[in-house]
């Protein structure tokens, strides 16, 4: 059902004969040429993303009516399989009687298919249909048709319409999208008309075109971020022994460093396959070794006491003290396994997953005892914050000192009583 006037919806547009007189003569006036003035607007130009799509048609008073209004496009397509009976897919403002008529609606969706949806316009005063019109994929693109109603005449006194389908157009991947209109007249006039747009993609930044990425760790880098992207968790271990004798005491350093841009460390585990800790002799307090640790590509310097927070009789909780503050720079564990020790130390998460660079050297003094003589192995496993995982061997050769047992020799040259001899 439609209102008492004629609606010609979509470019479609309500097209209302009408004479003029002028004076007795009651002169007609004259067509003017059919130049509909048309607009096409995307509410975003991002590339694979849902916009609104707005169509704007208007003709001047006294232009040819509308009979058909066509627009397609080259790419993109409507989001159909979202579309359900009774939604609301947009909406729509006309004008029509040289503005003495003005209507506000809203597009329903009657019927789909898959390709395909009857959209019906109800106005929002009345609840009325205003009209129907046809929009499809095209595979590639999109087509948008309607057919205007005929009023008894074939002239317009002015009309506009402007319809907006509502985030339910999706945009085409890179590239040029361009849309068609073809509008013609009652009188047989075909008015043909062209709207380009350059849709990009936003890269991970949301800079339109830009270059940033996501890279292996995750994170958005390059482009006009000023971050780089990460490399590979390949964390630089040494271990080294004060002395490689058996059954003695040593230090036992454990040196770790990373490159810029590796992924964060989260945990950290030393073992061996032999040797202990002298656990028994350490007290709470105790100071049993040292550290140096940089960190942010060389600009923060540390260094640390390793001080006995507590004690069992496998295990004790190791604190590392900064010098200059006395402030705790972290714990961590050490155990005796029986075979071998047990080192587990926990990173605390600074808020990202890459190291701009850092480096530490921790030395256990005094404390380390070598096993019998034969091979020790360290291995050390460090895993990152994202689930890589290192793993590295270092043996060494643990030999026992000979006693030390010279043999001596004394050799006379003669043996007489009161002479003189040679004596080797």
């Amino acid at each position: 059902m439609t209102s008492n006037y004629t609606v010609r919806f979509f470019s479609f547009l309500f097209t209302l004969g009408f004479v003029l007189c002028f004076g007795f003569n009651n002169l007609i006036a004259q067509n003017i040429p059919f130049t509909p003035t048309v607009g096409v607007i995307l509410s975003n130009t991002h590339c694979d993303s849902l916009t609104d799509l707005t169509i704007n048609v208007s003709q001047d008073p006294n232009e040819p009516d509308i009979s058909t209004s066509q627009f397609t496009s080259t790419t993109g397509s409507f989001a159909i399989s979202t579309m359900g009976i009774g939604d609301t897919i947009g909406s729509a403002v006309m004008t029509a009687n040289g503005g003495l008529i003005n209507l506000s609606a809203t597009l329903v969706v009657n019927s789909t298919s898959v390709n395909q949806v009857i959209v019906q316009s109800i106005d929002l005063s009345s609840g009325l249909s205003l009209g129907t019109f046809t929009i499809s994929n095209t595979n590639p693109g999109i087509n948008i048709l309607a057919q205007s109603i005929p009023d008894g005449n074939n002239v317009t006194s002015g009309n506009t319409s402007s319809v907006t389908f509502e985030h339910v157009f999706v945009n085409p991947a890179q590239g040029t999208l361009t849309f068609t209109s073809t509008i013609t007249s009652e009188l047989g006039h075909v008015d043909v008309q062209n709207f380009s747009f350059n849709i990009l993609c936003l890269d991970c930044s949301g800079t339109p075109g830009g270059s940033a990425f996501i890279d292996s760790c995750g994170n958005c880098v390059g482009g006009n971020t000023g971050n780089v992207a990460c490399i590979g968790f390949t964390p630089t271990v040494g271990v080294i022994l004060s002395n490689t004798h058996c059954d003695s005491l040593t230090d036992l350093t454990i040196n770790v460093s990373q490159d810029p841009n590796e992924p964060d460390i989260s945990t950290s585990q030393f073992t061996s396959t032999t040797g202990s800790f002298a656990i028994s002799t350490m007290g709470i307090g105790d100071t049993i070794g040292s550290a140096v640790m940089t960190a942010n590509g060389g600009l923060i310097n540390l260094s640390a006491t390793l001080v006995v927070n507590s004690t069992s009789v496998n295990q004790v909780i190791v604190q590392s003290i900064d010098l200059s503050s006395g402030l705790s720079l972290g714990t961590f564990t050490i155990s005796n396994t029986n075979p071998g020790i047990n080192i587990l130390a926990q990173s605390i998460p600074d808020g990202n997953n890459v190291t701009s660079g850092n480096t530490s050297s921790v030395t256990f003094e005094h404390v380390f005892v070598n096993p019998a003589q034969g091979t020790l192995t360290f291995t050390s496993t460090i895993t990152s914050e994202l689930g890589h995982v290192d793993v590295q061997n270092f043996s060494f050769n643990i030999l026992c000192m000979l006693p030390f047992t010279p043999t001596v020799g004394v050799i006379l040259s003669n043996t007489h009583c009161d002479s003189l001899t040679d004596l080797t």
